[in-house]
């Protein structure tokens, strides 16, 4: 099935290529890939244009005049451009290569879940040290990421059913 991914860039020049790379060397490979600027004030919008261009890669480009706000854009993402029937949304954080595929097939096994999301490395650019982000014991996950307690699920590794936001809404 068709996996939309919407990457969210605002200032982030400095990491934006290791994302898209990451996205583009992914062992899935039925991707629809919407980039959302919003508003850069940096060099985000020129260094993603020249991936793009370099890599021959296609995908949707949109780039805001005005800043939006994370909720918006990924709205408009979501509802005006996502055609898959899951959705992956990233800003600047990288993907493991087989994230998606992994992902899906995982979704396709529970056809009862609505989403997904995994264990998480952080990196630290200062110091060099990669660890593996805590990851609590939760009864009630879901409850207790909407809540903002104890968080298990790291929102750069959540994946969903597209349709789970025609069920329970948009971002506000």
């Amino acid at each position: 099935p068709l996996v939309t991914v919407i990457t969210l860039v605002y200032n982030t020049g400095k990491y934006i290529i290791d994302t898209l790379d990451a996205i583009k060397n992914q062992t899935y490979k039925n991707i629809q890939h919407v980039i959302i600027d919003d508003c850069s004030r940096d060099d985000s919008v020129s260094i993603t244009e020249k991936w793009i261009k370099d890599n021959d890669w296609q995908c949707f480009f949109i780039k805001n005049t005005v800043n939006k706000g994370i909720c918006a854009n990924l709205n408009f993402g979501i509802k005006d451009m996502a055609k898959g029937k899951y959705c992956a949304i990233i800003g600047d954080d990288i993907m493991m290569p087989s994230k998606i595929e992994d992902d899906v097939a995982f979704m396709e096994k529970n056809p009862d879940l609505m989403f997904c999301y995994s264990k998480m490395s952080m990196f630290n650019i200062a110091s060099g040290v990669e660890t593996l982000m805590p990851f609590g014991e939760a009864h009630h996950p879901f409850h207790d990421y909407l809540a903002g307690e104890k968080s298990v699920m790291p929102a750069p590794t959540l994946f969903y059913r597209t349709e789970v936001f025609e069920k329970v809404d948009y971002y506000d």
